[in-house]
């Protein structure tokens, strides 16, 4: 088998920070990321109308400021007054304090992470322990969030303090002196009831790392996925999608993962759903692909072949996307934003250029962004 976890997605990472944009990871890799295709998949449908006047999505007073020095990856909150984001700051070479093949030794592979968080009128620093970069972050309620990162991170807040835990024992690495364990996504139904996926290198259960936590321990399901995994969404305790690279999406019924095919070979960065019959997963080539709890349908690509799709929703008629263009082009890293209403995705004018790394919706409506900047879009 190749190394889909460790070199790939190594060098992916410390690109994808390099440029400023997004991510990082172990460095000493010359493995790359395929080139997004500029072409939607075949079969596409659904339709796109240009953007009028009042879709305009404007920046508020709620971005804080002063923030030219750091980046975020990752935002979720638990209410319009209480969102919570990571990020790391920007150093001379723009990589954050990422490790490189220092990573394997004792101290190696440090980072330091940036948390803010919003109380509904300021974004205030928080103090955070994680000394590896977190990419990703969900809770179920206000005293239960949860963020996981590099190097196997998991942290938990629990409304006092931010502590680390502990999945090594669901983890085995196959006794390798350095072993890649990174956990790329990870969803909170309940305080019982929690997904992270990520990759492992090397593994004789393969790459795909899906791993849960029932209230008092963490489990590994293992599935045959040929590669690593990058989001999940549970909207049920009986129903949930991973989405990763090479187009791979696995659902879970309860009891086991199975490999459904959206006969897509893109990296799926995102996925969120409403319900069983309503699932979007958003990739690089600006693939928008939705489940309707019978099939895959392929979206046109949103007039952008942007290297990363981000999905973050409120209900089935409320639904948004963002895409930053590929590195190596004039306007690389500027955003593209849709906005799903049940029927068509509209794309809706930005009021800057900085770059999208996550997006957050709330229950009320709002709608926020993380990347070169934290800002609220609605």
């Amino acid at each position: 088998m190749k190394n889909p976890g460790g070199a790939r997605y190594r060098a992916f990472w410390v690109a994808m920070v390099a440029a400023g944009v997004f991510g990082g990871g172990c460095g000493g890799s010359n493995v790359s990321t395929p080139e997004p295709s500029p072409t939607s998949p075949d079969g596409a449908t659904g339709t796109l109308q240009p953007p009028g006047p009042s879709d305009a999505a404007t920046g508020t007073s709620d971005s804080p400021s002063g923030l030219d020095r750091e980046q975020y990856y990752a935002i979720w909150g638990a209410g319009d007054a209480d969102i919570w984001a990571f990020g790391v700051p920007i150093r001379g070479g723009g990589e954050g304090g990422l490790g490189g093949p220092e990573a394997c030794k004792p101290d190696g592979g440090r980072t330091e992470n940036v948390v803010r968080r919003f109380d509904g009128t300021s974004w205030s620093l928080v103090n955070f322990g994680a000394e590896r970069l977190i990419l990703d972050a969900h809770g179920s309620a206000s005293n239960d969030v949860w963020a996981v990162g590099m190097h196997g991170a998991v942290w938990r807040w629990n409304g006092q303090a931010w502590t680390p835990q502990d999945i090594s024992s669901a983890v085995p690495h196959d006794g390798s002196p350095c072993p890649e364990v990174s956990l790329h996504g990870v969803w909170a139904r309940a305080h019982d009831d929690v997904w992270a996926v990520g990759y492992i290198y090397p593994s004789s259960e393969g790459p795909g790392l899906i791993l849960h936590f029932d209230g008092a321990g963490w489990k590994r399901f293992p599935v045959d996925a040929r590669d690593g995994f990058l989001a999940v969404w549970a909207g049920a305790s009986n129903d949930a999608w991973a989405t990763g690279a090479s187009g791979i999406a696995y659902h879970f019924d309860g009891t086991t993962w199975t490999r459904s095919w959206p006969t897509i070979n893109r990296y799926l960065y995102s996925v969120w759903g409403s319900g069983p019959s309503d699932v979007w997963a958003a990739g690089n080539g600006g693939a928008l692909i939705h489940f309707d709890g019978q099939s895959w349908s392929h979206f046109p690509d949103a007039g952008t072949i942007g290297a990363r799709g981000i999905l973050t929703g409120r209900h089935s008629a409320d639904v948004w996307a963002a895409f930053n263009m590929p590195f190596g082009f004039e306007d690389a890293g500027a955003p593209r934003l849709l906005h799903w209403d049940g029927g068509t995705w509209t794309p809706i004018a930005l009021s800057s250029d900085r770059s999208i790394a996550d997006l957050w919706s709330s229950e009320s409506g709002q709608v926020w962004s993380a990347g070169t900047t934290l800002e609220r879009l609605r």
